[in-house]
């Protein structure tokens, strides 16, 4: 045994090395082409939101960096630990069959994170537990391939709000905030989407996961910068909105303060960044030289690589993956249910109001919308309901970029869960306040899910899951409630009475009244806001 390579050996240990890592790149190219071929809806939509969405652009780098770390691995790689396992394509069989029932509710972002479980497996079958355990950082690193996050964005509004606010009072600046709206005497300022610091955070924790696989050797240390990876982006984002914020206050020009406010941000994002990784740097415990010297029996044969049993194992992975869309192909999804011609009717002692207000909310293709309003002595409430005829697969009901009001004219202010207490039934909702002017606009929202009310998008994605396997007849809805509270902060007594003076919601969207398409309704009925689709 000898520490030196000879010239012969090096040569036939260096193409080893090479062998192993081009068959472990052209497996995840190959994973990811015919995973996107066998699931093309999910594999489609995830690409369409990397195009669309700035928060996720750099989602297209993240095979070419996985194939980066495999290649600098190279040297710790020996085909002889390839080892393929047929077994394994059982549990690729199991997956196929829960996408199948996650797709037919179909939850997209679920789907996506069920298709790269299907490719770990794949590449678990194909190459074993010792060869896929050296390349397990590389291989786990395609979950950020699916698009996943934005529900953070109000957590995140939330957070660099207070963070400017104690900031701002800590400088000894008068400060008045009640959520993401911030006043000061320069003027008033939101803590919008595009600053709550969800692109920077998204970008730096898939950089900082890369990072750590790529420069560090101990779980530990990787773990470590990891998680500075995400508090460090969160923390500078606060600053970078406090500095603003002050420098608006010092300069006396909110628009000089704020002049490519985006641009300046991510400046100084990248120099966090760069601060991030000389830190870093001083940790890494990974030597340059690291498998450059490695003991070899002289004129050690290059070893075989079992490439038929690779192909035959890739070959049944196929297959096994096969069987769920095949099922949503024979299986194909319900015909849409009837939908209602009238919105749900309201009962004495409350009034349709012809008056409305430039309120409504933003949703993703709901089936029939109406938009009404009602006043009972001096209160007067909005009502938007939504509804959505997938029998169980309103996909688009609960989604990240659906919003309780317009962005481009409301501005957000806060956001949390309450209850509205409607006859003895507690209903809970999402709470959120939005800004337009002088005017200040509370929104109670809620889905209804086969007949019951749910506040959370978790939940109302369950409960789609179990409509979906259970085969209930039920439309979907999203149903939000305002007031304008300019003049004060009520109660939410007002909503909670109107919801009380409502028909009961699950017999309109589980019964008949999915079924009759207004026949036989009151005349109260039909003085509603008739229905509009919204394309």
């Amino acid at each position: 045994m000898t520490d030196i390579l000879q010239p012969s050996t090096a040569a036939v240990t260096e193409r080893t090395f090479r062998s192993a890592a081009g068959i472990a790149i052209s497996a995840v190219l190959l994973s990811v082409l015919l995973l996107g071929v066998i699931f093309p809806s999910a594999a489609g939509g995830a690409v369409r939101v990397w195009i669309a969405s700035p928060t996720f652009n750099h989602c297209f780098l993240i095979v070419p960096l996985t194939l980066f770390m495999i290649w600098q691995r190279r040297q710790s790689l020996d085909p002889a630990d390839i080892s393929p396992t047929v077994w394994a394509a059982v549990g690729v069989l199991a997956l196929s069959l829960v996408w199948f029932v996650i797709s037919y509710a179909a939850i997209l972002e679920a789907e996506q994170f069920v298709i790269i479980t299907i490719a770990e497996a794949s590449l678990f079958a194909a190459f074993g537990r010792r060869f896929y355990g050296k390349l397990a950082g590389p291989f786990l690193y395609l979950y950020f391939l699916v698009p996943s996050g934005a529900f953070l964005i109000p957590t995140l509004q939330a957070f660099t709000a207070r963070f400017a606010v104690a900031g701002l009072h800590l400088l000894g600046i008068p400060v008045f905030s009640t959520g993401a709206v911030i006043e000061i005497p320069a003027g008033t300022f939101a803590i919008a989407e595009a600053c709550a610091g969800l692109r920077f955070l998204i970008a730096s924790v898939a950089f900082g996961v890369f990072f750590a696989i790529v420069t560090y050797r101990s779980i530990l240390r990787r773990a470590l910068f990891i998680v500075l990876s995400i508090i460090v982006p969160i923390i500078a984002n606060g600053i970078r909105a406090l500095a603003l914020i002050a420098a608006a206050e010092w300069v006396g020009s909110p628009t000089a303060a704020l002049a490519d406010h985006i641009i300046y941000g991510w400046i100084f994002f990248s120099a966090v960044l760069i601060i991030l990784v000389l830190i870093g740097h001083i940790f890494s415990d990974r030597s340059k030289f690291a498998g450059a010297h490695i003991r070899v029996a002289e004129g050690s044969p290059d070893f075989h690589v079992p490439i038929a049993r690779l192909a035959v194992v890739a070959t049944i992975c196929i297959l096994a993956a096969s069987p769920g869309p095949l099922a949503a192909v024979v299986l194909s999804a319900p015909e849409p249910l009837p939908l209602p011609q009238s919105a749900p009717r309201v009962s004495l002692p409350w009034r349709l109001s012809e008056a409305r207000s430039e309120w409504t909310p933003v949703l993703a293709r709901p089936s029939r919308i109406f938009s009404d309003a009602f006043v009972l002595g001096g209160e007067r409430v909005e009502r938007y309901v939504a509804l959505y005829a997938e029998n169980g697969r309103a996909s688009n009901l609960v989604r990240s970029d659906n919003r309780d009001a317009d962005e481009d004219t409301w501005t957000f202010d806060s956001q949390s869960s309450g209850e509205l207490n409607s006859s003895g039934q507690r209903i809970p909702v999402r709470v959120s306040t939005w800004l337009r002017g002088s005017e200040r606009r509370i929104v109670w929202s809620f889905y209804v899910v086969g007949g019951e009310p749910l506040a959370g998008r978790l939940q109302a994605k369950m409960e789609q899951l179990a409509g979906a396997l259970s085969g209930r007849n039920c439309l979907a809805a999203y149903i939000a409630l305002s007031m304008d509270i300019r003049n004060g902060t009520p109660q939410p007594t007002a909503p909670a009475d109107l919801l009380a003076a409502t028909e009961p919601l699950s017999p309109y969207l589980c019964g008949d009244a999915a079924t009759s398409k207004g026949s036989g309704r009151s005349e109260r009925l039909t003085r509603n806001t008739p229905p509009t689709d919204r394309k």
